[in-house]
């Protein structure tokens, strides 16, 4: 399927998390669509519930949660 220019769209992702670990939680999730001319289309952003006792405190400090 062959999208026209006005169609293209970029995504962004950006995820948060509660410590630098592998197994560390997502704890935060955002996403931006921006068109080829790099102007916002669409954005999203949520937090996630997790445990904060299995969280860095550092993390959580950097986040501002």
């Amino acid at each position: 399927m062959m999208m026209n220019a006005a169609e293209e769209k970029l995504v962004f992702f950006d995820l948060e998390t509660a410590g630098l670990e592998e197994t560390s939680a997502i704890i935060q999730i955002a996403a931006i669509a921006v068109n080829p001319q790099l102007r916002e289309l669409e954005c999203f952003e949520t937090k996630i519930r997790f445990d904060v006792d299995q969280a860095s405190q550092e993390a959580l400090a950097v986040n501002r949660f």
